[in-house]
């Protein structure tokens, strides 16, 4: 097989898996059964399966890579459609993300340092609270592993929007603004379309504070990694 041929193959092949997970999720409705989640080790049975290296696939794959910064850029759609609410809450949605952002960076900084983890791992960690578009660049540029950083976001990712909405109720949370929010800034993307399941107020708050919180984390776990990393 040529290289061209290759990495054309391993492109469909990432696509097809993906959107087959994909299918599987939205015809059974589970939150855990999240396709980025699953995908990993499905593409990484195979690629050891075919004998395939890794950085073949990584070149086969870097278009898909080259999205990460625009979608970046989409997600001031999410900031923009939910800026009016955002204005009207604006000293308490403030400083509960801020909050919550110093807590998520700190936290798990702090926490990876007392176990024992090196520089990297901490750098990898430190960015887990935002989305994977906003977290992998972080985590790169703080001296981190992207890789390590991608599936760690992940599974917070479908972890809080698993127990997310059950522990909001458990406490009584029933503003359904701060219900979003919370989905949002705890579980970033797969947090937010979990929100749009509970319909659109939900929804607004958590790509606003999707993107806010991103944002605050980028910029925090920097301050995090520094302060109380190795």
């Amino acid at each position: 097989m040529t290289d061209v041929a290759l990495s054309m193959g391993l492109f469909l092949l990432t696509l097809v898996v993906y959107e087959l997970l994909r299918h599987v999720q939205l015809r059974t409705g589970r939150v855990w059964q999240n396709p980025l989640l699953f995908g990993i080790p499905v593409l990484g049975v195979v690629l050891v399966a075919a004998k395939i290296e890794p950085s073949a696939y990584r070149e086969a794959t870097r278009p898909l890579g080259l999205l990460v910064g625009p979608s970046v850029v989409a997600l001031g759609l999410g900031l923009s459609c939910g800026l009016p609410d955002l204005a009207k809450r604006a000293r308490t949605v403030g400083l509960s993300l801020v909050s919550g952002a110093l807590v998520g960076a700190a936290s798990v900084v702090g926490l990876a340092r007392a176990l024992g983890a090196d520089a990297v791992v901490c750098a990898s960690l430190a960015p887990k609270s935002a989305t994977t578009a906003i977290a992998a660049p972080v985590a790169e540029r703080l001296g981190g592993d992207p890789s390590l950083t991608a599936v760690v976001v992940i599974v917070v990712g479908v972890f809080g929007a698993l127990v997310g909405p059950a522990l909001l109720q458990r406490i009584g949370v029933r503003n359904r603004y701060v219900f979003g929010l919370s989905l949002g800034a705890a579980a970033h993307i797969v947090g937010t379309t979990r929100a749009r399941d509970e319909g659109p107020v939900e929804e607004s708050a958590a790509a606003a504070a999707l993107v806010v919180h991103g944002v605050l984390t980028a910029v925090l776990a920097w301050a995090a990694v520094r302060l109380l990393g190795p």
